[in-house]
């Protein structure tokens, strides 16, 4: 009996190591995946501004199409190719993502990877089976908390598949309001100078990049199809929740229906987002201060007053221990 509870032990913490081992490995693994990515990315931004300062306009735009994807983007591909056979499940599965919210979503993100509505629905579920997989892999070979993981991994497969299009969708909608003050600056500048409107556009948006430029190149493309003006910008502001970004396109418009020169209103608006500026960087200094408190009272409060009572009890034990010794050496015979 002995022999058997001694091998069930020795195999239990054999099992626990590799699964120990196993999980350091995957983690690595998804650390150097994430890295590389990075990586690729900042060398593709130098490769391209190396394409703009070089070659102009024209070399930006060869160099963009021959970029190479990374690997987390080849890697999505291929989870996005087999994600439709799942897109029914993922449909009728719509907590917090919703065939409406998913659409709105890939629209405020631009639509990552050429992702479509369908193609969402069916990766969160892809993603949630996978969790579950290496959920039930992690509780087999007796991986500690063993029976959480397959609960554990499958929800966060599916929640961090939402979190990821949300998170894309506001970053994306923040770099449009952040280039938005310098793009209306240069085309304020641009049309005094006497080019029309679209000219502008196609002139400014070269330069500036970004998804700004592709908002720009969407209107432009709608307009040379023969689309109606006004129903282009309707569509700009359905495909985009930045606030200042759609008062210009409300502003374009009412300018484009009452005759009121172009240049004056990237003019006023330019000047009403450096005040905009001014005004979050006020808010965010005044913000910042109790942040600051309370990190202050949360951390380094306690953490002070530990010392004090530590050096406080350090100092007692000092001044009473000859004592307690003296009377314990005395009442020895």
């Amino acid at each position: 009996m002995r022999g058997t509870e001694k091998a069930k032990r020795r195999y239990g913490k054999e099992a626990m190591l590799v699964g120990w081992v196993v999980f350091a490995a995957w983690f690595m693994f998804a650390w150097a995946l994430v890295d590389l990515d990075r990586i690729a990315r900042e060398r593709r931004k130098l490769r391209l501004r190396a394409g703009m300062l070089l070659y102009g306009s024209d070399g930006f735009e060869s160099l963009r199409k021959k970029e190479r994807p990374s690997r987390l983007q080849r890697l999505m591909r291929l989870l996005l190719r087999t994600a439709p056979r799942f897109s029914a499940w993922g449909s009728r599965i719509d907590f917090a993502s919703s065939d409406a919210d998913v659409q709105r979503l890939l629209l405020y993100a631009g639509q990552p990877l050429g992702m479509t509505v369908e193609q969402f629905q069916g990766l969160k579920i892809l993603l949630a089976l996978l969790g579950f997989l290496s959920g039930l892999m992690l509780m087999i070979i007796g991986f500690p908390f063993g029976p959480l993981w397959p609960v554990l991994l499958p929800l966060a497969g599916y929640g961090g598949s939402i979190y990821w299009l949300r998170r894309s969708a506001d970053a994306r909608q923040d770099e449009i309001t952040r280039s938005l003050s310098d793009f209306l600056d240069i085309m304020s500048v641009t049309l005094k100078a006497g080019l029309p409107l679209d000219r502008a556009l196609a002139l400014v948006a070269q330069g500036i990049g970004g998804p700004l430029r592709e908002e720009w190149e969407f209107f432009l493309q709608r307009l040379a199809l023969g689309h109606p003006r006004e129903q282009v910008w309707g569509a700009l502001i359905a495909r985009n929740r930045s606030a200042e970004f759609q008062a210009l396109i409300k502003a374009l418009i009412q300018g484009h229906r009452l005759g009121t020169p172009v240049s004056e209103t990237f003019a006023f608006h330019a000047e009403q987002m450096r005040r905009i500026r001014r005004e979050k960087a006020k808010e965010a200094a005044a913000k910042a201060a109790p942040k600051i408190s309370f990190v202050t009272t949360l951390l380094i409060v306690p953490a002070t007053m530990f010392l004090f009572v530590v050096l406080f009890g350090l100092n007692i034990a000092r001044t009473l221990g000859p004592i307690f010794s003296s009377q314990t050496t005395a009442g020895t015979p």
